[in-house]
């Protein structure tokens, strides 16, 4: 802005001086020989005066302040222009939209009325359809229910024969059934018979073997204990004291292969001298001659014999 007023106050001091250089040279130039004077035009001399800068400053100043002013008005009044140009454009662009509004609820309304009379139109197209379809429905249904109940009948005569020839099957399987039964149950009988004259010659026969596997085991144990008392008597030893006829009963518990584990006197000789010199005389002999054969092993683990040192 300052540079603006410099100018300024350039050109008018040019602009001063060059008025003042004119003046000058028309005086300079004047005709001065002649006696008669010549009448010389006024001349309005410009006086050059010294220009007070700050004045000119403000001048400066109060012409930009009214150009700017009448910028800003100019600008002002082009935007009101603009502003009721726009307002006027935007005016008849909600008329346009209330005319297009006002067209399209006119249409719709139209629509709706048009749907209306066409759901209307439909609604006793359909009544009449449904009407229709109700008669035929009905006079299917009539007919549906005579070849009902005449299938029925057919039914019901081909069930009772049907149920008759399964009553004759029946008839035949059950009588069949009591025909192989009664095969059956004789021939059970007769198997049952021969199976029970099996087993009751089996049992006899297992009986005799028994019996006879007792005995040769009885006889077994006999002479093994016979065999255990000679045994103990070759290791028994006369106590003192002692008188011919005494005796005891002895229980001895035996492992595998003879060996002793327990002595016992059952029944005293009725000398207490006596039973020690059996029982000391058992624990020598050990092991004591047994059976191989373990299942008569099995039966004289634990024996009892009598002890008769006489004998």
């Amino acid at each position: 802005m300052a540079s603006r007023g410099g100018n300024r106050f350039l050109s008018l001091f040019y602009s001063l001086t060059i008025h003042v250089g004119l003046a000058a040279m028309l005086v300079m130039g004047m005709d001065w020989s002649s006696e008669k004077p010549i009448e010389q035009p006024k001349v309005d001399i410009i006086q050059a005066q010294f220009v007070d800068e700050t004045k000119v400053q403000a001048e400066l100043k109060r012409r930009d302040d009214v150009i700017r002013k009448k910028a800003e008005a100019e600008k002002k009044r082009k935007l009101d222009a603009k502003r009721k140009v726009e307002a006027e454009k935007k005016r008849k662009l909600d008329a346009k939209r209330k005319a297009v509004a006002k067209k399209k609820a006119d249409a719709k309304r139209k629509a709706d009325a048009k749907k209306k009379a066409d759901a209307k139109r439909k609604a006793e197209l359909k009544k009449k359809a449904d009407a229709k379809r109700k008669v035929e429905v009905e006079k299917k249904r009539k007919l549906e229910a005579k070849k009902k109940a005449e299938a029925e009948v057919k039914r019901k005569e081909a069930e009772a024969e049907k149920q008759r020839k399964a009553a004759e099957v029946e008839k035949q399987r059950v009588a069949e059934q009591e025909r192989q039964r009664i095969e059956k149950a004789a021939r059970e009988e007769r198997e049952r018979e021969m199976r029970e004259a099996l087993e009751a010659e089996q049992r006899e026969a297992e009986a005799a073997r028994q019996v006879a596997a007792a005995r040769a085991a009885q006889k077994a144990i006999t002479s093994y204990k016979i065999r255990i008392a000679q045994r103990v008597q070759s290791y028994w030893l006369k106590p003192g004291g002692w008188r011919a006829g005494l005796q005891c009963s002895v229980r001895v518990q035996m492992i595998p292969g003879g060996e002793v584990v327990s002595v016992q006197i059952e029944r005293s000789c009725g000398s207490a001298i006596f039973d020690r010199s059996v029982e000391n005389a058992v624990r020598k002999a050990s092991p004591l001659p047994v059976p191989s054969d373990p299942a008569i092993f099995d039966r004289m683990r634990v024996i009892t014999f009598i002890f008769k040192p006489e004998e």
